[in-house]
């Protein structure tokens, strides 16, 4: 049941125009792709920042970090360093909808950690809602809406209009999760991160730019790549992409 919720003419067209742009075709990165509707999203929700990245049930670890408000540089330092010290997202993961931070753990509590310290109050999001997406049991990725210190507390406003906004975000995460996989370049005896940066090797990017455009380090492309050539028996780099083309495209 969706709660009443009065809004402005502003807010109205702003959620018009978030609604048709989440039913339009989109990339895995449209948070970076299409920085006009991450704004109007985030000012829709009156938030600094958006993150998303996808939960890996196999692996027991978030990927594909994207996120609009903040540097790459946040995204990347959650996957590699902070998920591992994270006490927010196992306590929202099973919810099935939006669903204010401090709900599920106390302020003071969580100010005490080092999640909070080295990482959200670094990056200067310190309350947020955040919106875990399932098709079935299946967990098809997650959005994370955080605000700046001093700015109004996250309530029942946000709830209301994420959860307007639910089923076309929950559309759009598993439209574009369906045409990544459907695009010929996912094997199943890769993850899901190594099947992203197979698939962006063989649209012939190089490793820097994957790195960037991944906000992940360069090193860690050349890692997994590493891991590929490996579970491939593929040699290098050209094999790798005559594959893909052969089998995919």
């Amino acid at each position: 049941m969706v709660m009443a919720i009065s809004l402005s003419a502003r807010e109205v067209t702003l959620l018009k125009r978030v609604g048709e742009g989440l039913l339009q075709p989109l990339r895995p990165d449209w948070l970076l792709a299409k920085p006009d509707l991450a704004a109007d999203l985030k000012r829709l929700l009156a938030m600094d920042f958006i993150g998303t990245t996808r939960w890996n049930q196999r692996t027991g670890r978030y990927e594909n970090p994207a996120c609009s408000g903040r540097g790459v540089e946040m995204a990347r330092a959650y996957v590699e360093e902070f998920q591992r010290c994270d006490p927010i997202s196992p306590r929202l993961r099973s919810r099935r909808g939006p669903t204010p931070i401090y709900s599920v753990i106390n302020r003071t509590e969580l100010e005490r950690t080092r999640y909070f310290n080295e990482f959200l109050r670094v990056h200067q999001t310190t309350d947020g809602i955040d919106l875990h997406l399932y098709d079935g049991d299946t967990s098809v990725g997650d959005f994370r809406f955080w605000r700046a210190p001093g700015r109004a507390p996250v309530g029942s406003r946000e709830v209301a209009l994420l959860t307007l906004l639910q089923p076309i975000l929950l559309r759009a995460t598993k439209d574009v999760h369906s045409t990544s996989t459907a695009a010929g370049h996912r094997l199943p005896q890769l993850t899901d991160r190594e099947n992203q940066i197979v698939g962006l090797v063989a649209d012939g990017l190089t490793d820097g730019i994957i790195a960037r455009k991944l906000g992940i380090s360069y090193w860690t492309v050349r890692s997994h790549l590493d891991h590929v050539f490996e579970k491939l028996e593929t040699p290098n780099r050209a094999t790798l992409i005559a594959r893909i083309h052969r089998e995919g495209r």
